[in-house]
């Protein structure tokens, strides 16, 4: 059962979304549980009640008193697996999401044609929530396996690599950085420096020679490089 909850302040559209998303989905032949919410407050009051326990949110961006982008912050104070999609009729505010880490984003003319590949999206993302990769690695302290959906990135230094976690650090000492770019590659990871690959799911802006990800480190980038992880993340988020 996939818990999803719509929030836009025109209760026509959330009628039309939560249809079009029924209907995908039974296609697919998953089941799911629809609430709809005509405020960002009404619908934050119900998670803070459920323990933020939704699998997915469809969120309009531009509402009354509080806008998507706001209650988005909310939600990710709260939790990092929710599936953010944004909903919009403003072209330009794309990049803006960006720092919420939204799975995807659908302009609302299109919402009926878009929503069978973006629902793809979600049921491929929560079944590879279900099968955590783990990525072994040998330390000076021992074997630690990683969480791979965890990773922020990779960085070789002085010919080691050193995986970046939240609040962890490790230096691998049985890697070679190659090794790791060719393992990682299937799992979205970009290699966005020749000593340096990035999970995509964290990247919040792409700059000139670096990466700002969505919690504010920033990484290095070659100019080289620029174009193919632009690319690449457009098509990964968009």
């Amino acid at each position: 059962m996939v818990e999803i909850c719509i929030c836009d302040d025109d209760s026509i559209m959330t009628g039309f979304y939560s249809n079009e998303i029924k209907k995908t989905i039974n296609k697919l032949y998953r089941e799911c549980d629809i609430n709809k919410f005509n405020s960002g407050k009404s619908m934050l009051e119900y998670l803070e009640n459920n323990k933020f326990k939704v699998d997915v949110i469809f969120l309009d961006i531009d509402m009354p008193e509080q806008d998507g982008f706001e209650v988005a912050e909310r939600i990710r104070e709260k939790s990092d697996d929710i599936i953010i999609i944004f909903l919009t009729s403003m072209d330009d505010m794309v990049y803006d999401s960006f720092r919420y880490q939204p799975l995807d984003f659908i302009r609302k003319v299109t919402f009926d044609i878009k929503i069978r590949e973006t629902i793809g999206m979600i049921i491929d993302k929560l079944d590879r929530k279900e099968k955590t990769v783990l990525y072994s690695i040998e330390t000076e302290n021992g074997i630690v396996k990683l969480n791979l959906r965890e990773l922020l990135y990779v960085e070789c230094i002085q010919r080691k690599p050193h995986f970046y976690m939240e609040e962890n650090m490790y230096i691998s000492t049985d890697k070679k950085f190659s090794e790791v770019v060719e393992r990682l590659d299937k799992y979205g990871f970009i290699q966005s420096h020749r000593l340096c690959i990035v999970n995509l799911d964290y990247i919040y802006k792409i700059k000139d020679i670096e990466i700002e990800l969505s919690n504010g480190l920033k990484v290095p980038m070659s100019r080289k490089n620029r174009k193919i992880v632009k690319d690449v993340f457009l098509n990964h988020i968009v």
